[in-house]
């Protein structure tokens, strides 16, 4: 998520959020055949490789239900069937979570992909969005955390 001309602030708590990004993605578009990439995106990575803004596209083509452009898209840099198997053979991406006090168990790709949004919509400054998707995310029993070295992840309510 860092442009290729900067220094990479590596943190473990970013790896596991990326790689909860790129599970959603891959139980996303597994079943679709792949369209072509958009020309937006093309165009990000076009532009000195901006993979940011490209990664921010990406999220908005699932977000919009443009799920063949976007496994095109994650096909264009190398995310295909292939590297799931590689990317996500060491952990467990699927199941619920069980939340004390909550009414039932919640979908874990449910709470990651709330979690997406919020980036997205943080990313794009929109901070109303960005506030209704904590706040949904806390009457499901579960805290954000924003991080000073960027990252989010989130944690049970106990």
């Amino acid at each position: 998520r860092t442009h290729y001309r900067q220094p990479i602030d590596w943190t473990v708590k970013s790896l596991e959020e990326t790689r909860s990004i790129l599970a959603s993605f891959y139980a996303e578009t597994d079943s679709v055949a792949a369209a072509e990439p958009t020309s937006e995106f093309v165009a990000c990575l076009s532009d000195d490789l901006n993979v940011s803004t490209g990664l921010a596209h990406l999220h908005a083509l699932r977000k919009s239900g443009r799920i063949a452009e976007l496994k095109a898209s994650l096909n264009l840099l190398g995310l295909s069937g292939e590297a799931k198997a590689i990317n996500l053979a060491s952990g467990d991406m699927t199941g619920t979570v069980e939340i004390s006090g909550g009414p039932e168990r919640v979908p874990r790709d449910v709470i990651v992909r709330l979690v997406e949004d919020r980036l997205l919509a943080k990313h794009t400054k929109n901070w109303a969005e960005s506030d209704r998707i904590r706040d949904q995310l806390a009457a499901m029993g579960i805290a954000i955390k924003d991080n000073k070295d960027g990252t989010t992840t989130w944690e049970i309510k106990t």
